[in-house]
């Protein structure tokens, strides 16, 4: 059934910082074409998606993914002050996050979130982030509350510090198609089991190719399709579906 979504002061200085960035980067022509194409998500939209499993056992040998530069430095920067909000709303601005003033190594803990930096010679180069507490009305809320509630529920509630949801990952536009997405990635995964998580769950877009092949090659697995209709920007309807062999992501 159909949901009313939150439009909060915090998601709409998200969304302005979000089309400064373009239009200062890319430019006029690019900055009109996303608030167009901006101006027709608010009336309509319609996603497909689908939940990956990583289990993080002995079983999953997690291999480290290469990319083309060398002498990449990924960091994992532990901020138990930060919620997976906070993160979301620094967006693609660039950040330094080792120098957050409550910025650790991970030694335990069941908040905050893991930043995972990566640096080339000094410079940054990419960066994602894991969040420890399942925050409310994020997308894995929605998308897990909405499995609870049908016929073939599974248990995906954050029970305890071992397991974590993904958040979006930034690379440094110079540094694009380089495969930084899939060897941090993969690096974040190995992290994550060496530390004692025991699963990882993660979103990624049906036509997002990378991001499938990405999750199968470091032993995650596709257990729900959900699809979302957006309309006016208020109204959600969401839907999902264990996932199938004819549900196969688009390649």
């Amino acid at each position: 059934m159909f949901e009313v979504t939150r439009i909060t002061r915090r998601r709409i200085g998200v969304l302005i910082r979000e089309k400064r960035r373009i239009l200062r980067q890319q430019g006029i022509l690019v900055f009109l074409k996303d608030i167009a194409a901006f101006l027709r998500r608010l009336i309509f939209s319609y996603s497909k998606r689908y939940l990956y499993e990583h289990i993080l056992d002995d079983d999953n040998d997690i291999p480290i993914l290469p990319c083309r530069l060398d002498n990449v430095v990924v960091k994992p920067v532990y901020i138990p002050t930060m919620t997976i909000f906070d993160y979301e709303e620094i967006g693609e601005e660039p950040f330094d996050f080792p120098s957050h003033p409550d910025a650790q190594s991970y030694e335990g803990g069941d908040k905050g979130i893991i930043v995972f930096y990566a640096t080339v010679g000094g410079e940054f180069v990419h960066r994602s982030a894991v969040s420890l507490l399942r925050e409310k009305d994020t997308d894995y809320d929605r998308v897990c509350r909405k499995i609870s509630s049908t016929p073939f529920s599974y248990p995906l509630s954050l029970h305890n510090e071992r397991t974590i949801d993904e958040s979006f990952s930034v690379t440094n536009p110079k540094y694009r198609k380089s495969g930084l997405y899939a060897h941090v990635y993969s690096v974040e995964q190995r992290y994550l089991k060496e530390k004692g998580f025991t699963k990882s769950v993660s979103l990624a877009q049906d036509y997002i190719v990378s991001a499938h092949i990405v999750r199968e090659r470091t032993g995650g697995k596709a257990l729900f399709k959900i699809n979302e209709i957006t309309l006016l920007t208020l109204l959600r309807f969401i839907w999902v579906g264990p996932f199938t062999k004819s549900g196969t992501p688009s390649r």
